[in-house]
């Protein structure tokens, strides 16, 4: 504009003034001629109540007017802010410029009178936006907050599925011909699934490379003298071996009295997908194994071909299994009377009745 920041000051100090002047002249001539209708068509009610809706624009082209006011009064600001070395921010929100450089000029009567003129005006918008954000901010925090009796009303405390069976006992001693009794009693027929983890015994000197196990491990002998037998009379048997006792587990099922029909792998693979790959002797082990046997005939509702015997999911916590593996025997005998010993507090299932020294 070729004006110094002074000359520019008092430029729009005396231009306000005329507006503000301009202004009253105006609404003075409107709200005469107001009166003049109004003592024109008499004193009744009716021009009364027409007297005040014609009040009510008369009040709200003033507020427009004063609105557009302070909106054609802010746009001069950034000048002189530019006049203060501003000039990286031409297009900055001139109240937001105020608040982040101060000003240290000392203002003339004018400038001071102009500048206070202005801080009134631009008080109200800047109070209204706190006030809105505030109210926001609290309609974000009562919709997003959680309902606190969600938050009291969970607890911790474990507790098994409702429908199974749980037996905390130890195999070594437990009474499977009372059970086959109690288990024929109840359904007319033995169990139509046994699936068994037994807790094979290690053979060589340092076999797990110093990884700890959370488990007490039995001889061959006693897991052979577990009357598997017994329990069965047409059904099949699920026993998961270990590479160690791969042939003996084969040796064991014939003398039990089961045939040997399939086997289901587990490939064990990390949160990223990849292979969990674990100790082994000669190789790293991503797998475990768990034989198919067959007692007599298949079991009542045996539904053939109906599953994968690849299982391919997450390494779980020490030797607890998947739970694909409940999928599968549930699929291929829906409705069955379903056994698993050597059980663990993970491995409860509704429908199963469960052995274990850990339940």
């Amino acid at each position: 504009t070729g004006l110094s920041a002074q000359e520019l000051r008092r430029l729009i100090a005396a231009t306000e003034k005329e507006i503000c002047a301009t202004e009253q002249v105006i609404l003075a001539d409107f709200a005469d001629e107001e009166t003049e209708d109004v003592e024109d068509e008499g004193s009744s009610e009716e021009p009364t109540a027409h007297t005040e809706q014609t009040d009510a624009p008369a009040s709200g082209n003033a507020e427009d007017s004063t609105k557009e006011h302070k909106e054609d009064d802010a746009k001069p600001q950034p000048a002189v802010d530019l006049a203060q070395g501003q000039a990286a921010k031409p297009l900055a929100d001139p109240s937001a410029e105020g608040s982040k450089t101060g000003r240290t000029e000392t203002p003339s009567a004018a400038d001071e009178s102009g500048t206070k003129a202005q801080d009134a005006q631009d008080e109200p918008p800047a109070t209204k936006p706190r006030s809105n954000s505030t109210a926001s901010a609290k309609a974000s925090a009562t919709t997003t907050s959680p309902n606190p009796k969600s938050v009291d009303d969970s607890d911790d405390i474990w507790r098994p599925p409702p429908r199974c069976v749980p037996i905390n006992a130890d195999v070594r001693k437990f009474d499977f011909d009372k059970l086959a009794k109690v288990q024929r009693r109840a359904t007319g027929k033995l169990f139509d699934v046994i699936m068994t983890d037994p807790p094979w015994q290690l053979a060589t000197s340092n076999p797990t490379r110093g990884v700890a196990i959370g488990y007490q491990q039995l001889s061959d002998t006693l897991i052979e003298e577990i009357p598997f037998p017994s329990l069965q009379e047409n059904g099949l048997l699920f026993v998961w071996v270990i590479n160690a006792k791969y042939k003996f587990a084969l040796e064991l099922m014939e003398k039990w009295g089961y045939t040997l029909v399939d086997e289901i792998a587990w490939v064990k693979r990390t949160v990223n997908r990849r292979l969990a790959k674990s100790h082994g002797f000669y190789l790293q082990h991503a797998k475990e194994t768990c034989l198919v046997g067959r007692k007599g005939s298949d079991p009542p509702g045996m539904v053939g071909n109906i599953a994968s015997d690849i299982i391919y999911s997450e390494r779980r916590g020490q030797s607890q299994k998947p739970v694909e593996i409940y999928e599968i025997i549930e699929q291929l005998v829906p409705n069955g009377s379903y056994l698993e010993i050597f059980a663990r507090r993970n491995n409860l299932r509704d429908g199963w009745v469960s052995i274990g020294n850990e339940l």
